[in-house]
């Protein structure tokens, strides 16, 4: 059985390198392109180039330690992941005894726990 192999990436220092070499003059062509294109392409790769270098993660999940008055007192983790939240959800559960912390992905609360001193497992 033949595995699926994934495509390798260039890196972002790769891709400013290619870059420069569409806008650099002089520089050997072994493509036919119009300025205009050219220019397009050159934006293109330096656009994707960011995109690499700076990967935008969105944390969906959040835990947060309420209070008794019901402020929140202290955001203890963002995740992206809900194994990664359920963890800091279990340990926040754990340090924080006497408040209130919740699980939220979101807008949506998936859990809320009053921290007991039992809770210290």
């Amino acid at each position: 059985m033949r595995r699926e192999q994934k495509p390798i990436l260039p890196t972002p220092h790769d891709l400013q390198a290619l870059a420069e070499r569409f806008s650099a003059t002089g520089a050997p062509r072994r493509y036919t392109l119009t300025p205009e294109t050219s220019e397009i392409v050159r934006r293109a790769l330096q656009f994707y180039a960011d995109v690499i270098a700076n990967p935008r993660v969105e944390a969906n999940f959040t835990v947060d330690v309420w209070s008794a008055e019901g402020a929140v007192v202290e955001n203890m983790a963002r995740a992206s992941g809900a194994l990664v939240a359920r963890a800091a959800f279990d340990q926040a559960c754990r340090e924080r005894v006497g408040f209130r912390v919740t699980l939220r992905q979101g807008i949506r609360l998936l859990e809320t726990r009053e921290a007991r001193p039992g809770d210290l497992k």
